[in-house]
């Protein structure tokens, strides 16, 4: 397969040209519709309406992914790491790990949170299928 990196939204007309015998013979061409791809929107598996259970932040499937909300194609991206902020009894614990589950040690500072609590996710971080590192939004959730 071939990969082809337009530099601009609009209309493309891509061209194949093959070399046959030592020949160059064109084997046709088609238009393709080129379109950006929005940026991901961060979210928490369990989440709704920036509630969560405080359950699903310590389970063992406890995690953030990215996703693209109204878009044509189907395109996957890797969470690398993210960071959370949460105050525990006026202190601001901030923690970070890689990738996209929640470390044991933010499991560990989530135990122990009353309901009310928000939890603040900050850096976060992406790879796109073509291979870049992106950040995301920050998203904040209240323990209900």
């Amino acid at each position: 397969g071939w990969e082809i990196f337009p530099k601009k939204a609009g209309e493309a007309n891509v061209s194949v040209v093959a070399e046959i015998d030592g020949k160059r013979r064109n084997m046709g061409s088609a238009k393709y519709r080129v379109m950006y791809t929005p940026d991901p929107t961060p979210e928490f598996l369990g989440a709704k309406n920036e509630n969560i259970k405080k359950s699903l932040l310590v389970s063992d499937n406890a995690k953030i992914y990215a996703e693209l909300k109204n878009f044509v194609f189907d395109v996957k991206y890797t969470i690398t790491g993210f960071s959370v902020d949460v105050n525990v009894r006026g202190n601001l614990i901030p923690m970070i790990t890689t990738g996209n589950k929640v470390s044991p040690e933010m499991k560990d500072v989530f135990k122990n949170l009353p309901v009310g609590t928000p939890v603040y996710f900050n850096n976060i971080f992406c790879r796109e299928p073509s291979g870049a590192i992106k950040r995301l939004a920050d998203m904040k959730l209240v323990i209900n």
